[in-house]
């Protein structure tokens, strides 16, 4: 008996081991076949290549960045945790994903654990080799939004400020608080020091600036500065530091310095371009990154400029390595540059689209055609290798717009100059915002609107006057907010932001029909609006979802997407007979991306993909001439191109949303 139970118990285990093995392998073949983009990175599944990269590409406004003491790992805060770099791949190492957003960052001296302080009053520390959360500091005097975060006393304590210059400082290791300043002033920025232990502030409410050092279990506070120039506003400085009895501060006219010591008051200021600024420093060299992408390096003893830099989009957040070879500076489109300060330029810069994308089509079934989002100038790239092969220069096309087929309802030309459309300066003024504006199927010009007054135009692809203006009157009291051209031209349909459309004859000019979608105090505003073939069935983008309306009979035909997905943006198949819709899916405190795929005629899903990073907003759409490819872009500076024959059935997605 007990040699038959031992060899079953063999048995059972061979088979353990060879079952083990044979999961490993196949493991093994599915990392092996993940397909990457130029840059070596992962693609999600269905995509077959990658515009712009992800490294050293956070996806979101970055509010700080921080290096590790060895130089060799950066990380960064924003809406969505903490990502942790390779400062010399520029590759993401870690991701510290977070329910709320990250205001603060603070590593410790030895460069084993993060703070990280959220726009709630919790500090979390993080062990950064396994990435586990091993301590949360809580103080209930500190108020909503932290401000700065710092190890102090050789890393033995955590102090950190909020708004309202409330203060804690806590032994991280016991998770005890030992010191707090409880009493409250309202703040707009604050700095932490750790030798001598305080903080330095300046009140939000008048340009003053204070110190409070900090000695066992007492404070002292003290005004260090305050302006007399009368035309100081109530916020005229966007940023401070305090070093060595010297008060340095970035205000709309420049950054200057202050001496706030026993001798005279003494003002010096080095002047930049306006706007807010940030400033830090490190070992007597600061650095100064403004709104219009500009970063400055200069001494602070009489405020020479020694280098000026040039990062694209508006500097959000900088920072020194701990030996001054390294700058880090990151922008409110998420994209982080390192600059070796002992060289000339950028160390890595791995750029790709720098603010989000803000048009995007197929030139042909290989190369496609992009903008950046605050840019005039038209990319055309080979997606297959990831590489640049023009650009349209802006000043060619100063005035010109991208027509796309996700708003035209046109098959794409060929040739790279027939997808654009040139708008006059003057032509792009009378009409107002360019976003609000659609182009006739037949090519021969487009219409815009306007909230208010309710009125659509329409407008040759010459001349700077509408041939003709249509007055959409009335539709409640509400704005007009969506418009769309059925596929033969001869329907207009006008949405509100009431939920109420009107579709009119577009050669008579007369309504032909309305309906209302079910409101919510008369609160479902249409985002957007595609129409079918029959000149009846409409596709409504709209706050609470994405509906199929029948707009003759005035009734519901099918709800797509429910009210907690929201939806991003539409494209319309060349051959009109499918759809695309790029959507997100709000669940507890996830934010997933998806793509999916739909038939124009019966509205049935065929098929859906995991899209962009969670948290992010894809902006773009596009059909390749073959229907076979779809192109996304997203608010995480990056396209992704889409192989639409490997859309596998929904049921796994569907089951990964419950």
């Amino acid at each position: 008996m007990r040699t038959l139970l031992a060899i079953v118990i063999l048995f059972v285990v061979c088979v353990q081991i060879q079952l083990f093995g044979l999961c490993n392998a196949v493991r093994a073949q599915e990392i092996k076949d993940v397909k990457k983009d130029a840059y070596g990175d992962p693609l999600p599944p269905g995509a077959i290549a990658r515009l712009g990269t992800l490294r050293l590409n956070h996806g979101m406004p970055v509010n700080k960045v921080a290096f590790s003491q060895d130089e060799t790992l950066l990380f960064s805060a924003a809406g969505d945790g903490v990502r942790v770099w390779n400062v010399r791949t520029g590759q993401e190492v870690n991701h510290f994903p977070t329910r709320t957003s990250v205001d603060t960052i603070a590593v410790s001296p030895d460069g084993s654990f993060l703070a990280v302080g959220f726009q709630t009053t919790d500090v979390c520390l993080y062990e950064i080799r396994s990435g586990k959360i091993i301590k949360t500091l809580r103080a209930k005097e500190l108020y909503w939004g932290l401000k700065d975060l710092a190890f102090i006393r050789d890393g033995s304590q955590v102090m950190a400020v909020d708004k309202s210059a409330r203060a804690a400082i806590w032994d991280w290791q016991n998770e005890t608080l030992i010191w707090q300043k409880t009493d409250k002033i309202p703040v707009q920025h604050a700095r932490i020091s750790a030798d001598p232990v305080g903080f330095y502030f300046s009140d939000g409410l008048k340009p003053t600036f204070y110190e409070c050092r900090v000695s066992g279990n007492t404070y002292d506070l003290r005004t260090l500065y305050t302006p007399e120039t009368k035309d100081a506003g109530p916020h005229p400085f966007s940023d401070f530091l305090f070093r060595k009895e010297t008060l340095y501060f970035a205000e709309f006219s420049g950054v200057a310095a202050v001496k706030c010591g026993p001798a005279d008051v003494d003002c010096s200021k080095l002047r930049y371009s306006f706007g807010g600024s940030i400033l830090t420093e490190n070992r007597n060299l600061f650095a100064c990154g403004e709104r219009d992408g500009f970063i400055y390096l200069f001494q602070p003893d009489r405020l020479k400029e020694l280098k000026r830099l040039r990062h694209w989009g508006r500097v959000t957040a900088l920072s020194f390595s701990a030996s001054n070879k390294y700058l880090a500076s990151a922008t409110w489109g998420g994209t982080i540059c390192l600059w070796n300060l002992e060289k000339d330029g950028a160390d890595l810069a791995f750029h790709g689209y720098d603010d989000g994308v803000s048009d995007l089509a197929f030139v042909d079934n290989r190369t496609i055609l992009s903008r950046k989002a605050k840019e005039r100038t038209f990319y055309v790239d080979d997606f297959l290798t990831g590489k640049g092969i023009r650009q349209l220069d802006p000043a060619q096309f100063a005035g010109a717009t991208l027509v796309r087929d996700a708003d035209t309802f046109l098959t794409p030309q060929k040739g790279l100059e027939q997808n654009i459309i040139d708008i006059s300066q003057e032509t792009s003024r009378r009409i107002g915002n360019l976003d609000r504006f659609i182009f006739h199927p037949k090519g021969d010009g487009f219409a815009s609107w306007e909230g208010w007054p309710k009125r659509v135009s329409f407008w040759e692809n010459t001349g700077d006057k509408p041939a003709l203006t249509l007055t959409v009157s009335p539709i409640r009291s509400t704005l007009l907010t969506a418009a769309a051209f059925s596929p033969d031209g001869t329907l207009l349909v006008v949405g509100s932001s009431s939920g109420f459309l009107k579709c009119f004859d577009w050669k008579s000019r007369k309504e032909v029909g309305h309906c209302q979608l079910p409101t919510d105090r008369n609160q479902n505003k249409i985002r957007r609006i595609l129409l079918a073939k029959d000149n009846k069935s409409a596709v409504i983008q709209c706050k609470d979802g994405v509906w199929v309306w029948d707009i003759v009979k005035n009734e519901k035909v099918a709800e797509l997407l429910d009210s907690q997905c929201a939806t991003g943006c539409f494209a319309l198949s060349p051959a009109l007979d499918q759809f695309a819709i790029a959507w997100s899916h709000m669940g507890g405190d996830t934010f997933t991306n998806y793509l999916a795929l739909w038939e124009m005629k019966s509205f049935a899903k065929i098929g859906e993909f995991r899209a962009h990073r969670d948290r992010t907003r894809t902006t773009r759409l596009a059909f390749s001439p073959d229907a076979r490819r779809l192109a996304s872009g997203a608010s995480d500076n990056t396209v992704l191109i889409w192989d639409l024959k490997s859309l596998a059935s929904t049921a796994p997605l569907a089951k990964e949303r419950k």
